[in-house]
């Protein structure tokens, strides 16, 4: 935490500690490094990790693999043990194969003929959820891999949190710095993708941790170090997902700000950008093992560039990657997978407040955000916005501009899924929460501070362990979340062991199921049968009308008719839907008792 000190600032290192009132128009500087800073620093850090890691680590281990999971953790194997990066191409392989480091050592049994026996086209867009299914499921043992993977992806929330400080202390001393971090800690948003073998956790670290040392560059003196950091995170942002991306127009924004303020000379921004494209370029290459082709197989790559779905979707951008692959400037599955990525969002089914569409609403992402984020939290964001432009306005520059174009890419998208999709702006918004905390504290308002701070620490913490399916008071909380909201804002396949548990309880030993997710109910020892609706894995044969009398259990995605195939399938499940839930499983997996057939 040690930085250059401003003047005075060694003979009121005390008072700024104790939350001073900031100065209106100048950012604090940290204070000189001490042994008791640094001891206090270390045991603020040491809580937080043994409780973050505590939260995580229980949550995880009472919850089935999401719908994504299986083809993340998949991916991560192979291109980590065997440099196969063809398994799932929407996102760069980087998270994936940090996940799966813990696998190495491990015995795993991994099939990919099923891969070379197809084309690019057909396995991308079919085959690879049913294959994961069977690499997770059937040739090994899921939870085993998946508890470890999703343990790599909680030491990514660590870091997270301690940049959340470091830029916390820095701006308001400790005390607010201590309480930004336990909001962060239980912000149900990041809690619930800090513990998933995902892409989402890890976009937002290096975003976050981007723009905090691009933060560090332009309000302070130049620094090598900052620089460094600079570089690795946006690395990192990269070549965690492709909405990674969207961090070059947010640092060309802020360095253009601070070029305009001379806070940072022409020959720094000359670097800086230098350093960030060639450090992304080799950084691309190296991830891919320095090898065009996507595996070992020469006769095998994607041709995206050459689809209907592409090229009618998105004629400019399939052109460049056209060109890009051409040259082979970056690999195959690089700029193939990235307009994999783009083509595929263009069109996809979305539910909100009972609406239906495929082309998505401008105000989604919006409404998700405030459903999804604890009421207590929102109104000291809307606070501390306003605070911090006043009193630290070039920190508040570089939290909102991430903000304004992450946010404002969200809402001019049609992919409307999840607010996972803004899961960077969150670090954000509770560092900007701390602006208010710090001015309700050194305006006296201690008290006041603590009630706000208290009600969004309590709000998720009443939620726990299911703070994917968090809602705020002002959707009713969760157990009216799917009014409103579902897929991976709700119900994401996380549940199948708290139906087992469920069932258990009650003694019921079969159960009709209609469940939105790739893993598998049979592995949980849930005797079923499958409903339509049931994922793709269970083949058509194996559905059935439900056993009766007797137990339903439908994920609240499918009993909202989201994904309905057909007509028959959407008018099955709003009948359903009219009967009274006799339980809940973790707010996701509704449960009825029907007793003669409903549709």
């Amino acid at each position: 935490m040690q930085r250059s000190s401003a003047g005075g600032v060694a003979s009121h290192r005390k008072r700024r500690d104790a939350n001073p009132r900031p100065h209106s128009n100048a950012e604090p500087a940290l204070p000189a490094g001490s042994r008791t800073a640094w001891r206090r620093h270390v045991l603020t850090l040491l809580a937080f990790a043994v409780v973050f890691i505590t939260l995580e680590v229980v949550s995880y281990t009472r919850e089935s693999a999401t719908w994504d999971e299986p083809v993340h953790v998949m991916d991560g194997y192979l291109s980590l043990a065997r440099h196969d990066y063809r398994v799932d191409v929407e996102h760069p392989p980087l998270l994936r194969m940090w996940a799966a480091l813990p696998l190495l050592g491990e015995p795993i049994a991994a099939d990919t003929r099923a891969i070379d026996s197809t084309t690019g086209y057909t396995w991308a867009l079919n085959d690879v959820f049913i294959t994961a299914h069977q690499f997770m499921y059937v040739d090994n043992d899921a939870d085993r891999m998946l508890y470890r993977a999703r343990f790599m992806t909680v030491l990514l929330g660590v870091a997270l949190g301690v940049i959340v400080y470091a830029w916390g202390y820095a701006l308001f001393g400790w005390a607010t710095a201590t309480t930004v971090l336990a909001v962060f800690t239980l912000e149900p948003n990041i809690a619930s993708h800090s513990r998933l073998v995902t892409t989402d956790l890890g976009v937002t670290l290096g975003i976050f941790g981007a723009v905090y040392f691009c933060w560090r560059l332009s309000a302070r003196s130049w620094s090598w170090l900052a620089l460094t950091g600079l570089v690795a995170f946006t690395t990192l942002a990269l070549l965690s997902k492709f909405s990674g991306l969207l961090l070059l127009p947010v640092l060309a924004v802020l360095t253009t700000v601070a070029r305009w303020r001379r806070s940072i000379g022409t020959s720094h921004v000359l670097i800086m950008i230098g350093a960030v494209g060639v450090a992304g370029f080799v950084g691309v290459w190296a991830c891919y093992g320095f090898r065009y082709l996507p595996s070992s197989n020469p006769a095998w790559r994607y041709n995206f560039h050459i689809e209907p779905f592409a090229t009618e979707t998105m004629p400019v951008t399939t052109a460049v990657v056209r060109w890009i692959d051409d040259h082979r400037v970056l690999p195959n599955a690089y700029a193939e997978g990235l307009l994999l990525n783009q083509s595929r969002a263009q069109r996809r089914k979305a539910f909100l407040a009972g609406d239906f569409t495929e082309t998505g609403w401008w105000y989604y992402f919006p409404v998700a955000f405030v459903l999804k984020t604890p009421a207590a939290l929102l109104l000291l964001f809307c606070a501390g916005s306003w605070l911090a432009a006043r009193r630290f306005p070039v920190a508040a520059l570089h939290a909102m501009v991430p903000i304004v174009i992450f946010g404002g890419a969200a809402m001019t998208a049609t992919f409307n899924i999840g607010v996972r999709h803004i899961l960077p702006i969150y670090p954000f918004v509770v560092l900007l929460a701390g602006a208010a905390v710090s001015v309700l504290i050194s305006t006296g308002r201690r008290a006041l501070a603590a009630a706000a701070v208290a009600a969004a620490l309590i709000e998720p913490a009443l939620v726990y362990p299911h703070t994917l399916a968090f809602f705020n008071v002002l959707a009713g909380g969760p157990s009216h979340g799917s009014e409103y909201l579902v897929d991976s804002n709700l119900d994401w396949g996380q549940d199948l062991k708290g139906l087992k548990a469920w069932m258990t309880t009650h003694a019921v030993s079969h159960i009709n199921l209609a469940y939105f997710g790739f893993a598998d109910p049979h592995y949980y020892g849930i005797d079923c049968t499958f409903l339509p609706g049931s994922p793709g894995w269970v083949g058509q044969e194996q559905l059935q009308l439900p056993r009766l009398p007797g137990y339903v259990a439908v994920s609240a995605t499918l009993l909202r008719g989201v994904y309905a195939p057909t007509a028959l399938d959407k008018e099955f499940f709003d009948r359903l839907a009219k009967l009274t839930p006799v339980d809940a499983v973790g707010h996701s997996i509704f449960i009825f008792r029907v007793e003669r057939p409903w549709y």
